[in-house]
Parts: C-alpha cells; structure tokens; sequence
C-alpha cells in the first residue's frame, strides 16, 4: 500500500463527541482517492464516487498525525475500486478503512491504466473487511418509491434546496458532500438538527458514533435541486442501531442514492459503547422496518 495523503486533525475537526467528526474521515479518504487520480492523469472532474463504504476502528482526536494508505482492488475501463487506510502515525493503529468504487464522469479508463491497476490490484485485507453492511448488497433497487416513503412517515428531514457550500462553482454536487447531503436541514419535527450531547439513565453524556456506512449513488445532484431524506431502523441491537436513509429529488421523484449504516451508543465520559436506553430504544422500536434491512446479491 502506498501513503497518499498525510494529515493532522484540528480544532476544528473535534465535533461534540469529543473526537474527529465522520466527515474528516471521508475527506482524508477522498484525498487519498485524489492523489492515486493524479498519478494517473486523472482529476476529480474526471470521475465520481458512486460507492463509498466506511468502517470506523478508533476515534482520533486534536492532534493526531494521520496518513492514508491505498491500494487497488479491481480496475475496467468503467470502474476502479480503491482500498484506503487510515492511520495513526505515532501509534500505527487503523483509525478506519475505506472502499471507493469510481466512474468515469464521461471517458472511459484507458486500457493502459485498468492494466497496470489490476497488475497491483490486492484483496480487502481481512482486518479491513465490512463486519455488519455487505459490499455486495443492492442498495438501490428494494427502496421504497417516494410515495410509499411518504405514506408511510419515514420522512426524518424537510424539503430543502441543495446549497452552493454543497457545489463546485459549475454548480456540481461535491463528492465530500455526499455522506452529508441527507443530515442538512430541519428535522421533519421542524427543529434544528444540530448534534447535541443527551443524558443517559446512569449519569452518562452519550450521542451515537458511527461504526460502519455504506452510500451507493444513483444520480447526482445539482445547485437548487429539492430534495428530502426518508429512513427505516432496519435492526436494533444492545449498543448500536442499523438504519437505512433514502435522499429523493422532489421535483423529478427519483432516488438519488441511498446510505446504509451501523451506530453505536457512546458514553463520552467513559469514551465506551454503552447500553441503549430504554427510551431510546422504544422511540426506534415504533419506525422499526426490517423488511428494508438490505441483503448480499
């Protein structure tokens, strides 16, 4: 594996968790995705991410040296699949491993490149393989047309426009916005959705941190395009829940992609996985849908 991208985590990074924020994860990721690009010749507008998968091992906090590592698992002419770890500098330890799955935004890889691609292409290493979310699971087809979605209340987000701090100045959706896209706006209750810390049964401050995310694209979105995300708790364990979220464009009524993930309760006092309580449970227990749990092909 090569080091392409070498970081640290700041300030501002540390969300109200206490630790780096899931999104800095991708985007040291997408920078790893960028440089292997650039060695090739390639750009960021050559390609889009359209399969993004996450496991998250170690929480990294203000300070920590990071460097991505990456590899090649399989190359065509009509889509490269890297494998990227994040590291630790001082301790080596694995803060999360990654898998992208690009497409060519309209010329195709050249033979050239898929061959000397799939000359250094490697297997998932078993420490780097997905636990609970399957790569090979169709995420696109089983979802829920938007009226079904709508008829039956998974709505978790308003109707909002898609942003230009989400675009590129052509007015294209950025690939480090994707895993965002579908928490933005106000909560189908109207509130504000800012991330705050809530208190457990036993004296706890607890939130949940992501363990594992999958989003598989199926359209791209565009500066003011209306969209609104919907979501079914597919699974609900001692510690950690699996949901699953569809984003729609509201005008065209199409899915643009769907995110499946796993979460764990989180005491940020004892920085430890923690029971969920009962309440909580309860409250997912009610929009409890595992006929939308998604299944390896």
């Amino acid at each position: 594996m090569k080091i392409t991208h070498e970081s640290s985590v700041t300030r501002e990074q540390i969300d109200h968790l206490g630790h780096m924020n899931v999104r800095f994860y991708g985007v040291n990721a997408r920078e790893g995705t960028l440089a292997l690009l650039a060695g090739l010749g390639r750009s960021a507008a050559d390609t889009r991410l359209v399969d993004v998968y996450t496991r998250h091992f170690t929480e990294q906090t203000q300070g920590a040296a990071l460097e991505v590592r990456t590899a090649v698992l399989d190359a065509s002419p009509s889509r490269i699949t890297l494998y990227h770890e994040l590291h630790n500098v001082e301790t080596d330890v694995i803060a999360a491993t990654f898998v992208h799955g690009l497409d060519p935004t309209s010329q195709l890889f050249e033979h050239d490149i898929v061959d000397g691609l799939q000359a250094d292409a490697i297997a998932i290493p078993a420490h780097g393989a997905p636990r609970s979310i399957s790569l090979d699971a169709d995420l696109l087809g089983p979802a829920p047309s938007l009226d079904e979605a709508t008829s039956r209340g998974l709505m978790v987000r308003l109707p909002r426009e898609i942003g230009a701090d989400e675009c590129d100045s052509s007015g294209t959706h950025l690939d480090a916005c994707l895993s965002s896209m579908s928490w933005l706006g106000l909560r189908s209750d109207g509130q504000a959705s800012e991330p705050t810390l809530l208190d457990g049964p036993n004296g706890e401050k607890m939130g949940f941190a992501a363990m594992e995310n999958r989003l598989v694209v199926n359209r791209r979105v565009r500066l003011g395009d209306s969209i609104q995300t919907f979501e079914a708790v597919v699974k609900i364990a001692d510690k950690a829940t699996h949901r699953v979220q569809w984003v729609y464009d509201l005008d065209r009524r199409d899915l643009l992609h769907t995110q499946e993930s796993v979460s764990v309760a989180f005491d940020t006092i004892s920085r430890r996985a923690m029971s969920i309580p009962a309440s909580m449970r309860a409250h997912d227990e009610k929009r409890l849908a595992p006929e939308y749990l998604p299944v390896p092909a």
